[in-house]
């Protein structure tokens, strides 16, 4: 086969996928019969494994939830799995296999196996669970959950099969995936964060980074959208070899819908967000470009890369799949669309819905 011949075949098979998983979403929001009649799942069991799935999705439909796996072919397995918080359990995906959770336990998919793991989370936190950020590790994944009775972190080794819980109190920081580190951050600088770490309390309870993503030795850090006509926010920059991170504001050129930044990557140089199903980017600042005693703007742009809106009734709009996931190593187009990870839907503005931005590619 010719290199062109090869690099057809994978743009071919990466297009599939993702159109596949383009029509299983569409289909829950717009399409005939509800798709949960069809989708005849039963609880999840250890058998139930990655096998020739291409794509994954969490579904919210009729007060029930789902694991949905798709393969190239449009066949899908399903199986019935709760939500940790609502519509908010989210799906990472590396070689180590599928990671995914319920209120109670933590699960890793495998080629032909399913790995469960308890969280031993106690009772009164577990009813208000709800999953905020998952990252891939060097061991296998991190898992930040918010409760009403404190933050919890879950750190799951991937070979060994375990889970270790770690009750960080009322503390309030956001994790990012560096290299093979988990990282916290805080005035003082970035933290690596291990299993056995026990020094939570130094990060406090409001720290206006809701979004942190970590690329070549810096950490960025995303604040609240504020509510103005000209709305801003903070983004701080640290260095991996200094200390107190570097402080700009992101200017956007009209008030927008929504305070919370999502879904933060960099690509092209340039560091790309969601507000509310709609994605924004700045130039990613360079190390020495603040300026001494003032504040440097960076004006916000929105992204020709944009999630797809559809018009459809209120009622059908919040059945749309709370996550969708594809494995890294799954060769899709090359472009933009390769690097998208996923975004969270939702019910915005009366009669639109954003989906995953990478189905829009």
């Amino acid at each position: 086969m010719t290199r062109s011949a090869q690099h057809r075949r994978v743009e071919a098979r990466g297009t599939v996928a993702i159109a596949l998983t383009f029509a299983l979403v569409l289909a829950v929001i717009i399409g005939g019969p509800p798709l949960v009649r069809y989708l005849k799942a039963s609880t999840i069991t250890e058998s139930f494994g990655l096998e020739d799935a291409v794509a994954a999705l969490r579904l919210d439909a009729h007060d029930r939830s789902y694991l949905v796996l798709v393969n190239e072919a449009g066949d899908t397995r399903s199986a019935l799995l709760e939500e940790r918080g609502f519509e908010r359990s989210k799906l990472e995906w590396t070689e180590a296999g599928l990671s995914t959770g319920d209120p109670t336990h933590e699960y890793l998919l495998r080629a032909d196996d399913l790995v469960q793991m308890d969280l031993a989370t106690p009772r009164e936190k577990r009813e208000s669970l709800s999953e905020r950020t998952r990252v891939a590790t060097a061991n296998g994944f991190a898992v930040l959950n918010g409760s009403a009775h404190g933050q919890q972190l879950v750190m799951v080794d991937a070979a060994a099969g375990g889970a270790t819980a770690l009750d960080i109190g009322y503390v309030n920081p956001e994790i990012a995936s560096c290299g093979d580190s988990v990282v916290m951050v805080d005035g003082s600088g970035i933290h690596e964060v291990t299993p056995e770490a026990n020094d939570f309390d130094r990060f406090g309870p409001f720290d206006d980074v809701e979004q942190l993503v970590c690329f070549d030795g810096r950490v960025f850090g995303l604040g609240d959208v504020s509510d103005d006509p000209q709305p801003t926010q903070l983004l701080r920059v640290w260095n991996q070899e200094s200390g107190a991170p570097v402080e700009y504001l992101v200017r956007y050129p009209d008030r927008v819908q929504g305070w919370a930044p999502s879904s933060s990557f960099v690509q092209d140089g340039r560091l790309f967000w969601a507000v509310e199903g709609y994605l924004w980017s700045v130039e990613l600042p360079a190390p020495d470009s603040a300026e001494t005693g003032r504040t440097t703007v960076l004006e916000a742009e929105e992204s020709g890369i944009s999630a797809a809106r559809f018009a459809a009734p209120m009622d059908r709009l919040c059945t749309a799949a709370s996550q969708a996931s594809v494995p890294r190593s799954l060769p899709l187009p090359p472009g933009k669309c390769s690097a998208l990870p996923p975004m969270r839907p939702g019910c915005s503005g009366g009669s639109l819905v954003p989906l995953t931005a990478w189905t829009a590619c």
